[in-house]
């Protein structure tokens, strides 16, 4: 392949460019001719490099410190722990339902004791009803206000937010409460007629007081469990 050798007074040095490119002759052997021609070495590098893109830039390597591969604040970070267990923080709503069934359950638990033990007075003269007295209401002092405060929240949360219904760890408290009211309730309410059944057809031993304590508790394990139905059928899915 020929090169053209450009005079100085060449008028067009651009077109001299333009034809020896498109012969294929490389950028250094142009500018190699154009300055033996005369011409001065910056402006032939100019014209050399008129209308060329720049070059494009090449992406930053991600630090080794940077967590996150960003470079444009890498952040270093020093006696990092893998394969850590961190537990899910639970949401508000789901706290509150929490705090509102173990009052409920412990407000039940001493008021039924309280009947039980009345009932079972009632029945035996001879039987004490005050350490269950007592503890019935020792525990329902602590009890009744952590119910009230819970259930509170929770019904005022729920009326700021509707949206709360399909909180993830809302539905995840309300159906375990739910499945533990169905346990407790069955359980009473086996045994109360285990009891009842023995008392009429086996003539066996169980006193009245006793299946009136059954009943006692099975009611109350009952009102928990409508209560919490009632929160189940609230959410949608």
């Amino acid at each position: 392949m020929t090169e053209q050798t450009p005079r100085h007074n060449a008028p067009s040095p651009e077109h001299y460019i333009a034809e020896q490119r498109k012969a294929g002759v490389s950028d250094n052997s142009i500018m190699a001719q154009l300055i033996q021609a005369g011409w001065d070495h910056s402006e032939v590098t100019k014209l050399l490099t008129a209308g060329a893109p720049e070059p494009p830039t090449a992406p930053l390597p991600a630090h080794n410190y940077s967590q996150t591969g960003n470079t444009g604040v890498p952040m270093q970070v020093e006696n990092v722990q893998y394969n850590m267990r961190v537990k899910t923080v639970e949401s508000k709503i789901g706290l509150y339902v929490r705090v509102t069934m173990l009052g409920l359950w412990l407000t039940v638990i001493a008021a039924c004791s309280l009947l039980a033990g009345i009932i079972n007075r009632i029945e035996y003269s001879y039987a004490d009803v005050g350490p269950v007295a007592v503890f019935a209401i020792s525990l329902a002092a602590v009890a009744v206000p952590i119910l009230y405060f819970g259930n509170k929240k929770r019904a005022r949360e729920m009326a700021r937010d509707p949206r709360l219904v399909d909180d993830l760890f809302y539905k995840r408290r309300v159906r375990h409460s739910l499945v533990v009211a169905v346990v407790f309730a069955g359980l009473t309410a086996f045994s109360m007629l285990y009891e009842l059944l023995s008392k009429v057809f086996l003539h066996g031993s169980t006193s009245v007081a006793a299946i009136l304590s059954n009943l006692v508790f099975l009611l109350g394990f009952g009102a928990i469990l409508a209560f919490v139905w009632k929160l189940h059928a609230s959410t949608q899915r």
